[in-house]
């Protein structure tokens, strides 16, 4: 029997079980004979004979390893009483236990689907026999095509069997913490590997480091086009990891769906064998330091770490990872030894990039010499030129290997990538094809081994190009300035780590893999969703995994930060102790975006570390103006700022007594601190008594709240503390009008 298929064999047989379990028996005979109808790139009469023969009683060696593989996944048989997918985030405990259940409807897979909304266990088995007819209806058009190979073939039901049946518990011991797609892939990989090796498991992780200096380190950010060549150098970390871990699989001779996990620039792949694979493997470090140092003169790097277990520990899911992760670090610590090492010493020549002094450098990034194809930038600005271009109407994206077609990227060991406007025509050698979220699901009936694949490339253009970032900052409201908005999760490597492992029960990989799936469905889909219909002024640097960088109208990225929070809450189930922080910033559209991005990763990171002054702990938090807060109150002050723009605007208070509440404010933390004694309260009760009106009673009942005696000598913060933030705010309405109202300026 061939790997492809074993591969097949394995990743079909949890939905052969589906089908035969759920589907009428009309449905059932038909899908049966429509299989058996098959030739060409699989015999169907066989796969149907392989198909019945698991979880027999079998001399066959080929079925043996795959009941070993069943075994090994914890595969039961489907329940005549179906449940309904409990959504994963509900598993998690760290701090607190989390009774709460949420689970998902039924549906093809969307961004507005990976909400889990329905508070029922119950799925109704007759919306669950409709589910699985339309998807049967789907794999039968499928199968009826004439496919290149059987490998495309594979790809293309392993990207329909997670559109479908993500929201289908998988049948297997333990709590419900992983879907029939997630069964699926796992089998298949377990399966590559034992036919190769039938006693141990490697698992690879590689991890792309420098991304966040590759993608912003352009000198010249005052140049037309900046936006542009920020989404090339975005979209090339994304292509560059697909195509690299493409690369792996080939070197191992597995398939695709090897790669268990695949975000954020990371990716893991299970490869068969053990120790004595270390060779191999050192020598493929080495592969790759010395292709990033000639096509990225080192500014990114790939780093692999590896751990070998028993096949019998491929159930315990978080040591593996946590010996993987220590594997990592320390290859990590040696970034690009394979190459500048030689003989245990500094290989000291590759340390020195040659300079060609006759044709000057690269205009763009000041770096690095020009190329012969343009003759003002290099060939890495020029290429991302070319990816910035091709990604305005790019609707595919496709993979090669060893093509004689030409590509517009080339990768190591032969893998090209071109974009494409229209499906491209069939080839042997397309590895993978991309479609984006654009594409229409009946176009994805066609022969090629097409992945639904949620990229958040949103980007505001005017029909023609990308918006330059002077062009967005000019839709702003009040100061034309963008806004910097970066987030992530909070403690995400505890929580695989750790709060998904309950009782000292052991924990798969498969749960681990559809944690990490759904947060990437949330930063990938959801976000490009939402920027496209509601915020389309806000421009995508990166967004997937479990972070963010967006740039916009400084007010927009403002209003979107509340909206990501409540969001993302609502998406994982409002669960305690999943959080996120965000770093927030201003600025004018000219400022250099690589010292922006430090200013907004600071911001981020007093989120993350410095308490608010009205909580005890870091984290899910935002900070704006060197200044962490709640969520909740963030929320208030920017309802409470639109109050005051208001009252402002109307002439009921003056910036003159904002700008005064604000250094009373400084004067009140150092009351709160004990530096001082509460001076505060009768030069507010002076002021209030001057200028403000009591038959303004929500302005006067606003004003007042400063001044109230519960927040004396009380640890409840006073509202007076945020004040410097809301003044900051209101002056990127109009600063030179606020400032100058026809009264002095208090200095804050």
């Amino acid at each position: 029997m061939k790997q492809a298929d074993i591969i097949l064999t394995a990743m079909y047989f949890p939905v052969f079980k589906l089908f035969e379990t759920y589907l009428s028996k009309e449905s059932y005979s038909a899908h049966l004979s429509c299989i058996q109808r098959i030739q060409n790139p699989f015999d169907g009469k066989l796969l149907i004979e392989r198909l019945k023969s698991i979880l027999t009683k079998n001399s066959n060696d080929e079925i043996n390893r795959l009941n070993q593989t069943f075994e090994l996944v914890g595969f039961h048989q489907y329940s005549k009483d179906p449940m309904a997918m409990v959504s994963v985030y509900c598993h998690v405990e760290l701090e607190q236990s989390f009774w709460r259940r949420s689970y998902y409807r039924l549906s093809r897979l969307n961004p507005e689907a990976i909400f889990a909304d329905q508070q029922t266990q119950n799925m109704d088995i007759l919306r669950l026999r409709e589910h699985l007819e339309d998807f049967r209806k789907e794999l039968e058009s499928l199968f009826e095509l004439q496919w290149s190979t059987i490998d495309q073939f594979i790809v293309r039901i392993s990207n329909s069997i997670q559109q479908w049946l993500w929201c289908i518990p998988a049948p297997v011991k333990g709590l419900p913490m992983e879907s029939v797609s997630d069964l699926c892939r796992m089998a298949a990989s377990i399966s590559a590997c034992l036919l190769q090796h039938t006693d141990q498991i490697s698992i690879l992780v590689g991890d792309i480091s420098g991304i966040q200096r590759y993608i912003f380190d352009i000198a010249a950010s005052g140049q037309k086009g900046i936006a542009r060549r920020l989404r090339a150098r975005s979209m090339y970390v994304a292509l560059l990891s697909e195509a690299m871990s493409q690369m792996i699989t080939n070197h191992f001779h597995i398939s695709p769906l090897n790669v268990i996990m695949s975000s954020g620039g990371k990716f893991y792949i299970l490869v068969p064998g053990g120790e004595e694979i270390n060779d191999k493997l050192d020598r493929l470090q080495e592969k790759l330091d010395t292709w990033m140092i000639a096509n990225t003169n080192g500014e990114l790097i790939i780093n692999l770490g590896w751990f070998h277990f028993e096949k019998d520990q491929i159930r315990d899911g978080d040591f593996i990872l946590e010996k993987l992760n220590e594997s990592l670090l320390l290859g990590k610590s040696r970034p690009l030894s394979g190459t500048l090492i030689h003989n245990q010493t500094w290989y000291e020549e590759k340390w020195i990039i040659q300079e060609n002094k006759e044709h000057g450098r690269c205009i763009i990034c000041k770096k690095f010499k020009i190329h012969e194809k343009d003759k003002s930038m290099c060939r890495f600005c020029y290429r991302d030129h070319q990816i910035g271009r091709k990604l305005l109407t790019a609707r595919f994206i496709a993979f090669y290997h060893k093509s004689h077609v030409s590509g517009d990227i080339e990768f190591l060991d032969g893998i090209s990538v071109t974009f494409h406007d229209e499906l491209p025509q069939q080839n042997e050698q397309t590895y993978v094809v991309w479609a984006f979220q654009t594409v229409e699901d009946k176009a994805m009936i066609v022969n090629l081994p097409l992945l639904n694949k949620m990229i958040s490339n949103h980007v505001p253009w005017n029909g023609n190009e990308v918006l330059s970032f002077d062009e967005i900052a000019e839709r702003s409201k009040g100061t034309k300035q963008l806004g910097f908005l970066k987030a992530d999760v909070d403690n995400l490597g505890i929580i695989m780590t750790f709060g998904l492992k309950k009782n000292d029960k052991k924990l798969r990989l498969s749960v681990i893999s559809s944690l990490s799936f759904m947060l990437d469905m949330f930063f990938s889909g959801w976000l490009s969703e939402q920027l496209k219909i509601y915020f389309p002024n806000i421009y995508t640097v990166f967004s997937g995994g479990d972070d963010l960088y967006i740039i916009g109208p400084w007010e927009e990225i403002t209003k979107f930060s509340i909206v990501l929070k409540n969001s993302f809450y609502k998406h994982v189930c409002n669960h305690p102790d999943i959080t996120i922080s965000a770093g927030l910033t201003f600025a004018h559209p000219k400022s250099p975006i690589h010292y922006q991005t430090e200013l907004t990763e600071n911001e981020l990171e007093n989120a993350k570390e410095i308490p608010s002054i009205e909580n005890n702990t870091s984290r899910n938090q935002v900070s704006i103006f060197n200044t962490s807060l709640s969520w909740e109150r963030f929320a208030l002050l920017l309802e409470e700022t639109d109050k005051l723009l208001n009252w402002w605007q109307m002439k009921k208070i003056s910036s003159s007594i904002l700008y005064r509440l604000s250094s009373f404010a400084n004067d009140y933390i150092s009351y709160r601190n004990g530096e001082i004694g509460p001076t505060y309260l009768p030069w507010i009760s002076y002021m209030i008594k001057q200028n403000i009106s009591r038959q303004d009673t929500e302005l006067f009942q606003w004003v007042s709240q400063f001044i109230d005696s519960k927040y004396i000598d009380s640890q409840e913060m006073n509202p007076l503390a945020y004040i410097p933030v809301q003044v900051k705010l209101l002056q990127m309405f109009k600063k030179e009008e606020f400032d100058n109202d026809g009264r002095s300026k208090i200095p804050q």
